[in-house]
Formats: C-alpha cells, sequence, structure tokens
C-alpha cells in the first residue's frame, strides 16, 4: 500500500503483466557471483533510475520518465560507467559463451500501477510488491479479529477485538496520510531533457518514496536495501501475540500442559498465594497481558512515527530549520532528545490508561499502571539502542518485531522476580509460557547474555576503541621511555581477560543465583547435569549432546579450510578481505606452506589441498543456504525425539552467539578475529550494520516455533521446515527454473514459491505418516502455506525472523488441527 502521487501529463496506465526479457543465467550455481545473475543486476539499475528515487548515500542523476512506458534499458552499472576498463571476474564469465543460456523471464505483476484520472489530474502511482505485502498483514490481523468474533472456543474476549480494531484503523490511517502525499492541480510537471539519444521531453518523477522513521533518527540508520516495513513492526506482533491466547483457549481443557513428547516437569504456580490459579488459567491470563503489551507497543511505536512524520513535514521547506536538526544530532542533543520524548509518551501512555479505566473502557484492562510505565518505556529504550548500535543493520520492521520479543522476555523476567519476592499477594507468576525450568533458563540465557553485555559494556567499548587506534596515538605508559608505544596486544590482551573474568563471576554469581532463586532453591548446574538423564532412556540427550558437537565441529572445521583457500586465492589475486575497523591494524599471515610430501604428518595435506583444487566453490547464496541445511541436520531429530531438551538447547545456543558476538565485534583477545573473518564469508547486504545478525535470525526462525509453547506438534516444525527445506528449495527452484517472476524487479519467482510450499506440506506429510504431527488439515494448511510464501515472495524484511512467525500465528488461527 505504498503510494505516491505526482501531476501526470498525461493518461497512462500500468505495465503489461506478461512482459517477456530475455536473461543470460549461469548453469551452476556453485560459483563465486554475486546472488543475482547479470539480468537481474541489470534490472535493478533500471529500477534504480526508472523509479522514485530511494534514500541513498551516492547521488545520481536526474533520471526522466515516459508514463506508462519502460524506460530505457542500461546495459553497465554505474561503477562500469565511471570506469569502463574495470570488469569484475562475474562479468568476465557472464560475458563468456560457456556454461550460460538464455531464457525468458515473464513479469506476472508491474512493479508499478499506475493510476491516472483526468478529473482532478493527479497522478498515484501503487508499488505491487508493497501493497501485496501490506493486504497480507492486514489479512492477517482482520482473521484474528474474525476468530475472536466468531470462534465457539473464544467468551468474554470482545476487548482484545477493540484494541485490534483501533490498531488496524490507526495502522490503516497512518498509511494513507504518510504515503498518499498531494500534489496540487497548479504544479506545473518538471520538464527535463534527458540524454542525446532521448529525443523527447519526458515528466520526471521527483516523488521519493516515503519511509518511516523514529523519533530523532534519520534513514540513514536503517538498512538502505529494503522498506522500512512499518506494518511488520505494528502488525506482526499483536498477530503473533493473539495467536498465542487463542491456542491457550482452544486447548485449555486439554489434560495435559504440552504437546506430546514434552518431558519436562510440570509448570511452577504460587502455592502460598492467598488466591492461587491453576497453571492453565494463569497462562491464559499471562497471554492476555501479552497481546496488550503488544498492542501497547504499537501504539508508543505509531506516537513516534507520527510525531517524526508531522517533524519532518513542518522542516521540509526550511532549510534553517533542517540544519539546526542535524547540527543538534552531530552535537549529542540527539539521545538527550530521545529520553525527553520517551519520557513524555510514556507519560502520556499511562495518562491514557488511567483514562480509560475512569471512563470504564477496557483498554490495556489487564496492566497495571507500573506495567505500563515499563513496558513504554524498556520498549522506546531497546528500540533506540538497537538503532543506535547496530549502524543501519535492521529496518524499521524488524527493529520493531526484535523490540517487542525484548520486552517481553524483559518483562517475564521482572515478573519472575516480582513473583519470588512476594509469593503471597500476588495470585499467579505472569509470564506468557509455563514458568517451567525451561522458562527460567531461557530468561537466564538470554536475558542473562545481554545483561552482561552492558554490565561490562566500558571493557568492551574500550577494547574496540584500542584496536581501532594506530600505534603513534596509544597512550605512552609512565615507565617507558617517552618516544616508546604502549603495547598494544598486552592492552587487549588485560582487556579481554578482564571480560572473561567478571563474565564469569556474573553468570556463575548473580545470574546463577537468581535462577537458583527462582528454581525454588535448586542449584541449576546440578539440576542441568541431573535433567540430561531424564530422556527418554537415560543417554539420549547426551547422544544428543554428542551429535550436534560432531557435525557442528565438522561443518565448523570444513568450512574454515574452504575460506582458508579461497583467502589464499584471493591473497594471490591482490583482493583481500575486507576488515571489520576493529582488526585494521591486524594482519592476517597466511599459514606456512611446508614442501610437499616433506614428512608423512603432511600427505593428508597434500591429498586435500589437490582435492580443493577440484572443488568449485559456493556463492554467498549457496553458503548462507548451506547452514539452513546444517541447521535443519542439528535440530529437527531434537524437535521429533525431544522438544523439551532442544527447548533448552536452542536457549542456550543463542546465549553462546550473542558471546561470540561480544568476542568478534569489540576485538576480544584471541578469538575476536577469527570469529569475524569466518562470519564475514557469509554476510550479505542484510548484514549491512555493524552487527552481524544472519546467525541470529536463522536461530530465532528455528526456536520461535519452540519458544511459543504452542497447542500442537504441527507449530513445533513451522521454522525448521520453513527455513530448513522450504526457503532452501525456493531459493535453488528459482535461480534453476524460475521463469516468472512475481512483480517486476522483484528477483522472488513464482516457481520458486511453489516449491517451498510443496516442499514444507510433503514434509508435513511424512512427519504425520511417522506419527510425528497430528492428523491436520491439508486444504488449510496449503491455504497457509500459500499466503505465507506470498508473503516471503514480496517482503523485503529478513524472512528468516518474518515467515516462521506469520505461517506459525496463522495455523493456529484456521485451526488447520482439530481439537
Amino acid at each position: 500500500m505504498d503510494w505516491s502521487t505526482s501531476y501526470m501529463a498525461s493518461a497512462s496506465s500500468s505495465h503489461s503483466h506478461g512482459n517477456p526479457q530475455h536473461t543470460g543465467e549461469e548453469s551452476s550455481t556453485f560459483d563465486d557471483s554475486p546472488d543475482e545473475d547479470s539480468s537481474v543486476r541489470s534490472r535493478r539499475l533500471v529500477e534504480q533510475t526508472a523509479t522514485p528515487p530511494s534514500f541513498s548515500r551516492n547521488s545520481s542523476p536526474t533520471v526522466s520518465r515516459n508514463s506508462g512506458q519502460h524506460p530505457p534499458v542500461a546495459t553497465t552499472d554505474a561503477t562500469q560507467q565511471n570506469s569502463p576498463h574495470i570488469r569484475t571476474p562475474s562479468s568476465m564469465r557472464h560475458s563468456s559463451s560457456h556454461g550460460v543460456h538464455h531464457k525468458i523471464i515473464i513479469n506476472l505483476l508491474p512493479k508499478y500501477y499506475i493510476l491516472n484520472p483526468s478529473i482532478p489530474r493527479f497522478g498515484a502511482q501503487v508499488d505491487i510488491r508493497k501493497l501485496l505485502e501490506h493486504l497480507i498483514l492486514f489479512f492477517a490481523i482482520s482473521v484474528a479479529l474474525f476468530q475472536f468474533s466468531h470462534s465457539p472456543y473464544v467468551v468474554d474476549e470482545l476487548w482484545i477485538v477493540r484494541e485490534l480494531g483501533a490498531l488496524t484503523v490507526a495502522s490503516a490511517v497512518y498509511m494513507l496520510a504518510t504515503r498518499t502525499p498531494v500534489t496540487p492541480p497548479h504544479a506545473t510537471p518538471h520538464v527535463e531533457q534527458g540524454h542525446r539519444r532521448h529525443t523527447s521531453p519526458h515528466v520526471v518523477n521527483n516523488t521519493s518514496p516515503q519511509k518511516s522513521l523514529l523519533w530523532m533518527t534519520t534513514a540513514k540508520d536503517y538498512r538502505a536495501d529494503a522498506d522500512d516495513g512499518i506494518l511488520t513492526a505494528l502488525l506482526l506482533g499483536p498477530v503473533t501475540a493473539a495467536s498465542m491466547l487463542y491456542g491457550s483457549l482452544i486447548s485449555q481443557f486439554r489434560d495435559s500442559h504440552y504437546p506430546s513428547g514434552w518431558i519436562i516437569e510440570e509448570p511452577r504456580y504460587l502455592q502460598k498465594s492467598m488466591n492461587p490459579l491453576p497453571p492453565q488459567q494463569a497462562l491464559l491470563n499471562g497471554r492476555r497481558n501479552l497481546v496488550q503489551l503488544s498492542t501497547l507497543c504499537a501504539f508508543v511505536l505509531l506516537t513516534h512515527l507520527c510525531t517524526s512524520y508531522i517533524s519532518k513535514s513542518n522542516r521540509t521547506n526550511d532549510s534553517a530549520s533542517n540544519s539546526e536538526t542535524e547540527k543538534k544530532m552531530r552535537q549529542g542533543w540527539r539521545t538527550w532528545s530521545f529520553i525527553g520524548y520517551a519520557t513524555v509518551v510514556s507519560t502520556v501512555a499511562v495518562t491514557f490508561h488511567i483514562g480509560c479505566d475512569v471512563l470504564g473502557l477496557e483498554i490495556w484492562k489487564d496492566l497495571s499502571y507500573f506495567d505500563v510505565a515499563v513496558i513504554s518505556s524498556f520498549y522506546q529504550f531497546s528500540v533506540y539502542v538497537m538503532i543506535r548500535l547496530s549502524h543501519g543493520g535492521f529496518t524499521l520492521g524488524e527493529v520493531g518485531l526484535v523490540s517487542v520479543g525484548s520486552t517481553v522476555l524483559f518483562m517475564e523476567t521482572l515478573n519472575v522476580t516480582i513473583a519470588n519476592m512476594w509469593p503471597v499477594t500476588a495470585a499467579y507468576i505472569k509470564t506468557t509460557r509455563y514458568p517451567s525450568p525451561l522458562l527460567i533458563f531461557q530468561l537466564a540465557l538470554v536475558p542473562g547474555s545481554l545483561l552482561v553485555g552492558f554490565l561490562l559494556s566500558p571493557l568492551l567499548v574500550l577494547s574496540r576503541h584500542i584496536s581501532q587506534l594506530p600505534a603513534h596515538r596509544l597512550k605512552r605508559q609512565l615507565d617507558r621511555a617517552p618516544n616508546q608505544p604502549t603495547n598494544r596486544e598486552a592492552q587487549r590482551r588485560a582487556l579481554s581477560l578482564s571480560f572473561y573474568f567478571f563474565a564469569f563471576i556474573i553468570v556463575f554469581g548473580l545470574i546463577g543465583f537468581w535462577t537458583q532463586w527462582s528454581l525454588g532453591g535448586r542449584n541449576p548446574w546440578i539440576w542441568t547435569v541431573m535433567w540430561l538423564t531424564e530422556g527418554s532412556t537415560s543417554w539420549s540427550r547426551p547422544a544428543m549432546l554428542v551429535y550436534w558437537a560432531l557435525i557442528g565441529s565438522f561443518t565448523v572445521g570444513t568450512w574454515s579450510r574452504q575460506l582458508a583457500r579461497s583467502r589464499r586465492f584471493q591473497r594471490s589475486n591482490s583482493t583481500g578481505i575486507p576488515l571489520d575497523p576493529a582488526f585494521a591494524t591486524d594482519t592476517i599471515a597466511a599459514p606456512p606452506s611446508p614442501a610437499p610430501g616433506s614428512t608423512f604428518s603432511h600427505v593428508a595435506t597434500d591429498i586435500l589441498d589437490a582435492a580443493d583444487k577440484r572443488v568449485p566453490t559456493l556463492s554467498l547464496n549457496a553458503r548462507r543456504k548451506s547452514f539452513h541445511a546444517l541447521a535443519l541436520f542439528m535440530f529437527l531429530p531434537g524437535i521429533i525425539l525431544d522438544p523439551a531438551f532442544t527447548h533448552f538447547c536452542l536457549s542456550a545456543a543463542f546465549a553462546l552467539f550473542v558471546f561470540a558476538e561480544y568476542i568478534r565485534y569489540f576485538a576480544l583477545y584471541p578469538f575476536g578475529r577469527f570469529i569475524h573473518i569466518f562470519l564475514h564469508e557469509f554476510v550479505d547486504s542484510k548484514d549491512s550494520g555493524s552487527a552481524i545478525l544472519s546467525h541470529f535470525y536463522l536461530l530465532t526462525g528455528f526456536a520461535d516455533s519452540l519458544w511459543l509453547e504452542g497447542p500442537w506438534r504441527l507449530l513445533e516444525y513451522t521454522g525448521a521446515l520453513s527455513l530448513g527445506i522450504g526457503d532452501a528449495m525456493a531459493s535453488i527452484v528459482g535461480r534453476k527454473m524460475g521463469r516468472t517472476r512475481w512483480t517486476e524487479g522483484n528477483p522472488k519467482t513464482v516457481e520458486g514459491s511453489i516449491a517451498f510450499l510443496v516442499t514444507v506440506l510433503l514434509a508435513n506429510l511424512v512427519l504425520r505418516m511417522f506419527g510425528a504431527v497430528e492428523p491436520f488439515s491439508i486444504a488449510r494448511y496449503t491455504c497457509v502455506l500459500a499466503i505465507g510464501c506470498l508473503l516471503e515472495a514480496v517482503s523485503n524484511q529478513n524472512d528468516n525472523l518474518t515467515i516462521p512467525l506469520f505461517i506459525w500465528s496463522m495455523t493456529v488461527f484456521c485451526n488447520v488441527v482439530r481439537t
């Protein structure tokens, strides 16, 4: 639903739907070429010049447009135009006739649909891809509203219809108000003579796509290669929360608390409370709180967006105001301004809640005033900190969705602590999942790992600062000669050892004490060791750990060898590895090359080196998808055999990833450089910020299906199958067999989406055949997968994060499994 309006000189219509295009494609995906083939790159350049200009750091020439016509096709990219003598290896390979065949690409839908009514003479240009994405998200929340209004499982839950309905209307009004700028009818179109090849003037479309911004942030703070994804931030979180509540409502009369196969002790409840609630009723209340938390976060974000939009509109024609605002941001007023504004927003939220209680309006009715103040404050803090620290690593949709999750974990940790402190006055432990040891350990591992970084941030920042400084700027030691610089490595080692020491103290002290307190006085380390023997057999869980360790170590070792070989070839071609600034002063020495066959220990190395020369180098896309397959082979057996233990281990893996990112980003000795070099080989445009987030998204996509603790086993496989099988097969089939793209300029193909749907459906049917999942409606599940595949095809947000959540939620709302 992204609209842009401009004056049109004459009537125009949309591009034709079946516009065939000839393109060349590599015959193999196992190469070192970029992710897109040459046709996609050339077409992307055409779209950059033919569509309204997007936010970019590089200035680009003004390009004129013919209404309703295709712009002239560019044959070289901007770099090749400026430097005609430079030819990349991929371009030389594509220019060769070997291994290349041509295929016809058909666009199912145009990139834009142009409306040009004669009265008044305005032109409305609709981005088809964004329109489809927005319609799918509005459809999802409409399904939620329908189920809570008409489902026989739902009784006296009309408050959620009011909250979600108000959020839907507010989001739609915001999109219409901010994405449809009005051009006055007396405006004169800007006509420009193009290049000499163009003989007729064209109307220049000066309208740029609107991007939503958080207060006191700029477009440079977000990922530049995608749209803002604002409806993902506003709607997907509440839809997921509502589906969790709906899942609890349809399974509230079930005898067991978990689906079959979960080996974990019964959830804890407050037996000493004056009015204790049983676990299932407590879970229902906790998930009602979750829905209200998600809508509160959405309205807080919407307040930021509206204020930022109004402020930006008032500054549009005031250059002095623009320069003053930028000056304030440069001078450090940005953070203080955000803190002040966030305080005002939290105060307004509490005041609004008080007013609703006075008027008898059931808005956030289960949240206390303290809850509203803490939720609104922490959510704003979380969004702002992630935006500022990632340096362009998130879109607004991604950071909004992740911040909702971080706020939920923070509130669960806070509520568990409050219940431990006052077990008599509290009726239940206000959590969104059952308060079992699984939840306690997840809160200790995930928020606990982030707490370590927050408490030790001075050491981390200083370590990165020293690693970035050149030697002549380091402080000199007092006991050395004035002309002798401080030993950089000694300082780095001291800071790293200090971090490891204090992290050990925090983990085994503060976090360990809190975990023991929350487990009712049981030692968490002893409990973990004993729990390892409580699987289906006494050796099943240790065997699973050994299986994961073998696969992980083999994969890392194999990739390290392949990447070392690739780096040797790069050094021989003088291309080098682009390092993080924290490692700018380091040098990567080539490993010593012993004489072939000099000793018996080198015989295996010689054989492997000879074999390496015959092994093709995987493309970036193939390397990334290989980790999807790795995660599938690692975690799918665990989900099938022991979902509770896999739930626990995925939480531990997330904490391990957090510490690995600390070590990488802050250049901690001795592993920081090697982790950075290894992960950098898998970075694409979605990791454009300072933090490398792809492995976090992949792990979270696999784990969310377990962490949300749905009512059916079918839901537990959503992340593993959609990412490990569906997404990978969509990429392979789309590249090898794709002929029909969804929209012009969109690399996603209809064939790839069909492969996604078919493979995930077949995988679930196989699991159903072996009794790993419940009998389910094939027709309903096919419809859910079809909508999820379409969202994956048209969304620019990170699909590892959004698609599993969307499919999980729609599976619940569509009652795919009959209870």
